[in-house]
């Protein structure tokens, strides 16, 4: 699964900080999706399903059609300390890709990641308060 979340860099950036510029990932992803099946996925909130989105969306997946088994709209597991919230516009979304996308498979997923404390992509590294690792032989690991 490749996880998306923006059509562009700066709104992957956003939820991921060090993220990739999407239009030099998607052709990897792609090559790699003729030897097995990827799934694209893309986690709906505020900052990334505006009318502009739908539109910039669209035409970033639109060379891809066939390629992968299916883009995946996931909404947001919101979590406490995030800057990310659920989107208003979620239905409109949805219904916009599925109408404009052509050659895709859309799905919805409303309950994925509901039980985690926090899923991939949703949490910005800053936000994050992790305690160290703890090595084999019980000392904490402060090296990263």
């Amino acid at each position: 699964m490749f996880s998306l979340h923006g059509a562009t860099t700066a709104q992957r950036r956003a939820i991921i900080p060090r993220a990739d510029d999407p239009a030099t990932v998607l052709p990897l992803w792609a090559a790699v999706a003729e030897q097995r099946p990827v799934v694209v996925n893309y986690v709906l909130c505020e900052h990334n399903t505006r009318p502009a989105d739908e539109a910039a969306l669209t035409q970033l997946l639109a060379p891809y059609a066939g390629r992968f088994v299916l883009l995946r709209l996931s909404s947001i597991n919101p979590v406490h300390g995030s800057p990310l919230r659920p989107s208003a516009r979620e239905a409109d979304f949805i219904a916009a890709l599925s109408r404009d996308l052509e050659g895709w498979v859309v799905s919805h997923h409303l309950s994925a990641g509901r039980e985690a404390a926090a899923a991939c992509g949703q949490l910005r590294s800053e936000i994050l308060d992790l305690a160290p690792r703890i090595s084999r032989t019980g000392q904490a690991d402060t090296m990263g």
